[in-house]
């Protein structure tokens, strides 16, 4: 999350970071706001943060698959006091690819990598991050752990202009 020192008290208070495709609110207005979070660039977190691109497309995006299949790339960022365990990669829900974050606190890039990935068809990949260890600005006791989603790369593998993911239990 948005946390600068331990002794912030919203430190895993979950976030919604939206690509608003500048790094300072100044003339930010609320229809640019909207028209970021209608792109589907965003992530949610109690902490660690994902980036995800599919052949080089970011979330929210459209990838549509060459013949050698696709490229997942996905980084993880997390503060120093932020746990870092696990990396999945999820097509339509299920896990696709199980990644180990290289890097341990207090490094701030746990993981950076890209993995060839094959799909039988249209899809929606996300990359979700957890951690066991609990947050230091919350109790012990509390059920809130690191924990980050990217929103999906959407892939149209068959070329036909829709997405149409099969498996999935979600209604779109």
């Amino acid at each position: 999350s948005d946390a600068h020192a331990m002794t912030d008290t919203f430190c895993g208070s979950a976030r919604t970071w939206v690509f608003a495709g500048r790094d300072r609110p100044e003339g930010l207005t609320p229809e640019s706001l909207a028209n970021a979070f209608r792109s589907g660039r965003v992530v949610v977190s109690t902490g660690p943060f994902v980036s995800l691109r599919v052949d080089d497309i970011p979330a929210g995006g459209l990838a549509q698959p060459k013949a050698r299949g696709l490229l997942v790339q996905v980084r993880v960022e997390a503060a120093p006091w932020v746990d870092v365990r696990r990396v999945r990669i999820l097509a339509n829900g299920a896990e696709v690819l199980s990644l180990t974050p290289t890097a341990r606190m207090p490094e701030i890039v746990r993981l950076e990598t890209q993995a060839p990935l094959a799909l039988p068809g249209d899809a929606a990949i996300w990359a979700e991050v957890e951690g066991d260890a609990p947050l230091p600005t919350l109790p012990n006791s509390s059920p809130i752990r690191p924990w980050a989603l990217a929103a999906p790369v959407w892939v149209d593998a068959d070329g036909d202009g829709e997405v149409k993911p099969a498996g999935v239990a979600c209604g779109w």
